[in-house]
């Protein structure tokens, strides 16, 4: 209650000052002629408060308040009782405060304040299961078909070897150990040169014991010792001189001038194709036996590929030589032939 009366008495303070403020400033002509010929105010009623007196016509009066000169303006101001207590004022209740709404100004936009949505948070979708559609069998990868092995001739048991010419019994030597047939021919025509047609049926010379008859020569047949030039003790014609061979080693015989160590060293290789008996003097055995030594002299390239010159060069040395590389120009002869064959041939 003292604050409200605190209240109404600091406005009519203020009301009186600028009353007061206001009766000097119209005192100017300019203000008297112009300024407050268009203003007009409205008429207040202060008299239960108190009295002003305004003469209009002397402006130079001083401005007094009604009543006995010099005396002060008195206020009614309501009494307070000492005893009383003060009334405090209420408090609202703790809580949201009320929205504010703008005061509106006319001729302005007026503003309306954007509501800020409310962000829901969107629920977790449970992933609906999806139907498996009925399955289709997987087609099963077939499998990578392999290259057909070809197969390994049977073992020959009969005395007449396979072949019928020179080219048919380098390819059955060929089936059985993968050395190249033109490499073969090479070998046989630096050795032998052509003595046998290489078209022409070597018969007899392609089958077992043909030596021990009458009707073959061992001198044409190559059935004699290289080195000595004689025909052996086991022969139809034992001891018959047929020619010498420079540089020959001891034994040597057949179309590849295999000797009687290289016949038994590749005996464990070659009686898996002849079990039953072998002699370099036959064709065939010759051959096979020349092919069995070289495999295991060089490093084998796969099957049916063209040797390269370092492989055949190798193969030429140690057969001529027993080693590689030449030492000799003998050697180095052989094996420039020999290559030049090959290439001639394949």
């Amino acid at each position: 209650m003292f604050n409200h009366r605190l209240r109404i008495f600091a406005s009519l303070l203020v009301a009186f000052l600028v009353v007061n403020l206001y009766g000097r400033i119209s005192t100017t002509p300019f203000v008297q002629k112009n300024l407050l010929s268009s203003l007009k105010f409205p008429t207040l009623d202060f008299t239960k408060l108190f009295t002003l007196q305004y003469n209009p016509g002397n402006n130079e009066a001083p401005l007094r308040p009604s009543g006995s000169e010099g005396q002060a303006i008195n206020f009614n101001l309501p009494t307070v009782s000492q005893n009383a207590s003060p009334t405090l004022p209420r408090q609202s209740p703790t809580g949201p405060s009320p929205t504010k709404v703008p005061t509106v100004v006319p001729g302005q936009p007026t503003y309306t304040p954007t509501p800020i949505p409310t962000r829901t948070p969107t629920p977790k979708k449970t992933p609906t299961p999806t139907k498996n559609p009925t399955a289709t069998p997987r087609p099963q990868p077939t499998a990578i078909p392999q290259p057909t092995a070809t197969p390994v001739p049977a073992p020959i048991t009969s005395n007449t070897r396979p072949g019928t010419t020179l080219e048919e019994i380098f390819e059955e030597v060929n089936k059985r150990i993968c050395v190249p047939v033109a490499l073969l021919r090479a070998f046989q025509e630096e050795e032998t040169g052509p003595w046998f047609n290489y078209y022409d049926n070597p018969v007899p010379y392609n089958t077992y014991g043909w030596w021990k008859t009458s009707s073959a020569d061992p001198c044409k047949g190559f059935g004699y010792d290289a080195k000595t030039g004689y025909v052996p003790a086991d022969s139809y014609y034992a001891n018959k001189f047929c020619m010498i061979t420079p540089g020959a080693n001891p034994g040597q015989m057949g179309l590849f001038s295999i000797n009687q160590w290289e016949q038994d060293t590749t005996r464990k290789n070659t009686i898996a194709f002849l079990p039953n008996n072998i002699d370099r003097r036959v064709i065939f055995d010759n051959a096979m036996i020349f092919a069995s030594a070289t495999i295991n002299r060089v490093v084998e390239p796969e099957c049916g590929e063209v040797w390269p010159d370092d492989v055949v060069n190798t193969a030429a040395a140690k057969h001529v030589s027993g080693q590689y590389p030449c030492t000799n120009t003998t050697c180095e002869q052989y094996c420039n032939d020999v290559l030049s064959l090959y290439k001639k041939y394949r």
